[in-house]
């Protein structure tokens, strides 16, 4: 269930829900830190540009940065992010640059001291279970390109 993420009286998207709105949700004492994911290839209009689907999710990242900063006042993490191979065009060029972009803006706030500084991408798997996959599985031993740049973003923020 994706949620719903207030930007004054105004939702950036509205998307599979069912009511959550996740500025009032994530200011409950008792959660720690705000969660998103993200899956613009999903969220969007059927054959939206690779173009269009990045400038979304860039957005999409940073008004919950900012109002995890400023409304929230509580850590964010990119809970889930990936890039589908069951899309047309996809290409493991596509998912790093994707994966690239996603890491960039964690990184951008990571360094000035924001609030997010971690993002999973969804999902890591091994060779060998391939009935495991979902569409949006990454094998390192299959994807050295994508390995690297996992690699390059934990030795920035380490």
């Amino acid at each position: 269930m994706e949620n719903q993420w207030l930007k004054g009286n105004n939702t950036i998207l509205t998307t599979h829900l069912l009511g959550l709105i996740s500025v009032t949700n994530n200011q409950i004492p008792d959660v720690d830190f705000a969660t998103i994911h993200i899956y613009p290839e999903q969220w969007l209009a059927p054959n939206s540009s690779d173009e269009i689907q990045l400038a979304f999710a860039k957005r999409w990242i940073q008004v919950h940065i900012q109002d995890s900063s400023s409304v929230v006042k509580k850590p964010i993490i990119i809970g889930e992010f990936g890039k589908s191979n069951r899309f047309a065009g996809y290409s493991v060029e596509k998912r790093n640059n994707y994966f690239e972009n996603v890491y960039y803006a964690i990184y951008s706030s990571a360094r000035s001291k924001g609030p997010c500084a971690g993002g999973l991408f969804w999902q890591l798997m091994t060779q060998g279970m391939p009935t495991f996959g979902d569409e949006y599985e990454v094998v390192l031993e299959e994807s050295p390109s994508t390995a690297n740049i996992i690699a390059q973003q934990s030795r920035k923020l380490n």
